[in-house]
């Protein structure tokens, strides 16, 4: 998900079947003596919290630990609670490559080496944003990486009127670049961060494959998850923002979508050995291409469909892809080197989230009512949108 002016993650979804009437649902958990949890859990479609439905509105800060003071960050998460939102959706991941002067970093990845910073300008602005979260009433979703780290003025496709000598800010900054709406900072670290100083193959891929970064990502998500594992307010763990074969640094013409859904299984994994208490997300889930999507179910309806098994009619998926994709593929079809069914459907993954930027992409499709006003257009395509991928939720 970008860092832009506002989102849709409301459209957070359950991986379950479709969902029963609250009565129903909840004479079921009883009648099965589900455990009542403190901590956000999943049961038929449905989020729960103490035994009760728990239904909710959120909205994306990434910024909040980057805030200047604890004031700032009090003041940020009081309107947004004002606001009636009960979930904020937050960078758990703050790395650089040079200790920066000032601002705030959590991690120093440097010449194929680590190091936390769990000082006041490291992990423990974190730690207010948490608190901070409890004290308003607002439960918060950590994602633990992020697929876009740019560096303006060396990586390329830059924003069109970019001017690389104005806008250049040093990667380790800690502030954001001043770049274009719709431009990516730079300022935060993600999986390329790795990539660059881990050394070997400068591809962006080598994040899912590459043992050394794989296990490197793995000890910084212990720290994280082991840290806040019992905190009831955080929501759940986002295990990478938009994960995708390429980025800032190119894919390898090797990236296959099964590299990408084996990396979700193997982290996915590893976060529930440190933290069971909280749900993990996939951080992705996009429509795929209609003709692919329409030969899947065929193949499913009629049992052939490889890699995986079938129960009780539904698709349970392998821990690898079933499709090798090499092509990045154009937006929002879910083509670039991913296969969001799939990793949807890994065990350990609880629900998935997607994006919805009506105001800056076109989401029409071939039952778009041309006659309507361009508002009408517009909310016809957005609510299409959302039905197709409860519907992929479902699966």
């Amino acid at each position: 998900m970008f860092p832009l002016l506002w989102q849709l993650f409301l459209a957070a979804l359950a991986v379950s079947a479709a969902s029963p009437s609250k009565t129903v649902l909840e004479a079921k958990l009883k009648r099965n003596n589900f455990p009542v949890s403190p901590f956000v859990t999943t049961r038929g479609g449905e989020f729960f919290v103490n035994g009760s439905q728990f239904k909710f509105v959120g909205t994306n800060a990434y910024w909040l630990h980057a805030l200047n003071t604890e004031e700032d960050i009090d003041n940020t998460l009081a309107a947004i609670r004002a606001a009636n939102f009960t979930v904020v959706r937050t960078w758990a991941f703050n790395d650089v490559d040079t200790i920066p002067d000032t601002g705030t970093w959590f991690q120093l990845i440097s010449n194929g080496t680590v190091a936390i910073n769990d000082g006041p300008n490291g992990l423990q602005k974190l730690d207010k944003v948490i608190e901070l979260a409890q004290k308003h009433g607002l439960y918060v979703l950590l994602s633990l990486t992020n697929n876009w780290s740019p560096i303006p003025g060396l990586d390329s496709p830059l924003p069109p009127g970019f001017n690389p000598i104005q806008n250049q800010e040093p990667q380790g900054s800690g502030s954001n670049a001043t770049l274009p709406r719709n431009a990516l900072s730079n300022s935060y670290g993600g999986m390329d961060t790795y990539i660059r100083n881990f050394g070997g193959h400068q591809e962006h891929d080598q994040f899912y494959v590459n043992e050394t970064i794989i296990n490197a990502f793995k000890n910084y998500t212990t720290t994280i998850a082991s840290r806040y594992a019992n905190h009831s307010n955080v929501f759940g763990w986002e295990l990478a923002n938009d994960p995708r074969c390429n980025s800032s640094l190119p894919a390898s013409t090797r990236c296959e979508a099964r590299n990408v859904t084996q990396w979700h299984s193997t982290i996915a994994k590893h976060v529930k050995t440190v933290d069971s208490n909280h749900l993990v997300s996939s951080g992705l889930l996009k429509e795929r291409k209609a003709a692919l999507k329409k030969e899947r179910e065929r193949q499913k309806r009629s049992g052939k469909l490889s890699g995986g098994v079938n129960v009780r009619g539904r698709w349970t998926a392998s821990e690898t892809k079933r499709q090798a994709d090499l092509s990045p593929g154009p937006a929002f079809d879910g083509t670039h080197g991913v296969d969001s069914e799939d990793i949807i459907n890994i065990p350990q993954i609880g629900f998935g989230s997607f994006q919805l930027f009506p105001d800056q992409y076109d989401y029409s499709s071939s039952t778009l009512d041309t006659n309507l006003p361009p508002f009408n257009q517009t909310l016809q395509t957005g609510l299409d949108w959302i039905r197709r991928h409860a519907e992929a939720g479902r699966l």
